[in-house]
């Protein structure tokens, strides 16, 4: 049903229907009047249905074509809605009711100022990741509503990646994570700003998933015109057919931390995307209790 819809949308369709029809009414007219000019009359039964719904069915085109374009829209903007509202109802709720949780122990029970500590830092931490999960979710809702087109350009990752660094350098020697630096200096021609989105997250992820005293190393490389940029470390791991289920943007990798940190696999499947939209990969090499390899891959120029 939906093509023969398309088809009669079809322009030149509209103007063979058209002519169509008028030969035909204007032979069975001749059937009951005699015609002076038969060859004449024929002549406008053609031409004029060509003149007259060429152009109109021009309009029905792209009156068509815009009323797909919106439906198209809609559903693509009614599937992020209610991603939106699963995402905000689980992964929101949840830490907030934890946060109540700690504080209303706080109020109730009195506390010496060690214990206060202790309880204040747990708050501090569920606040952290709840406002990094806030934060990807904001990216990830602007870039799902605008669908705007990214920006590539010629930049050296070593900036990007010693701004992260330093970014998370608290945070990992605060739960005793070792860091080992290779070469960071690589050309890269991607869009800046989502290159730096990935490789913040990806290092979220191994401060998260990776034990006291155990290491992350991360370092570029140049293979056949591709940068990779490598995240590696021997934390907790991932199952291969989960790796499978995240890359084919099937399941939202929701897994808690060695510290019991919140993760929802936004941050990963908004990298997913970003480096589709520029030609680049994830490419996930992980081993359960041995670790795991993030490589970015994106064009060198």
């Amino acid at each position: 049903m939906s093509d023969l819809k398309e088809r009669l949308y079809n322009p030149f369709v509209v103007v063979f229907l058209s002519v169509t029809i008028s030969v035909m009414v204007f032979y069975i007219v001749t059937l009951f009047i005699a015609m002076e000019d038969y060859t004449f009359g024929l002549t406008l039964s053609i031409v004029i249905p060509i003149l007259a719904s060429y152009p109109i069915s021009l309009i029905m085109v792209r009156h068509h074509r815009k009323i797909v374009s919106q439906r198209q829209e809609l559903e693509r903007l009614d599937k992020i809605n209610k991603k939106l509202f699963a995402l905000i109802s689980h992964d929101i709720r949840s830490p907030i009711a934890s946060l109540k949780g700690v504080v209303d122990l706080l109020i109730s029970e009195d506390l010496d100022v060690d214990e206060g500590k202790i309880h204040f830092n747990s708050v501090s931490d569920k606040i952290e990741n709840l406002l990094e999960f806030l934060n990807n979710l904001l990216t990830w809702s602007k870039m799902q509503i605008e669908n705007k087109t990214l920006e590539p350009k010629l930049f050296n990752s070593e900036e990007v990646i010693e701004s992260i660094l330093e970014l998370y350098d608290e945070l990992r020697t605060s739960k005793g994570v070792l860091l080992t630096k290779g070469n960071i200096s690589s050309n890269v021609y991607a869009d800046k700003e989502s290159y730096a989105f990935i490789v913040r997250n990806l290092l979220h992820n191994a401060i998260k998933f990776t034990e006291k005293n155990q290491n992350i190393s991360v370092s570029t490389e140049v293979l056949n015109d591709k940068v990779h940029t490598i995240i590696e470390d021997n934390g907790i791991g991932i199952d291969k057919d989960r790796i499978d289920k995240l890359i084919n943007n099937q399941e939202w990798l929701s897994t808690s931390g060695t510290s019991d940190e919140v993760g929802t696999g936004l941050g990963i499947q908004t990298s997913i995307q970003y480096l589709k939209k520029q030609n680049g990969e994830l490419r996930i090499d992980s081993e359960v209790g041995k670790g795991t390899k993030m490589t970015i891959i994106l064009p060198e120029h």
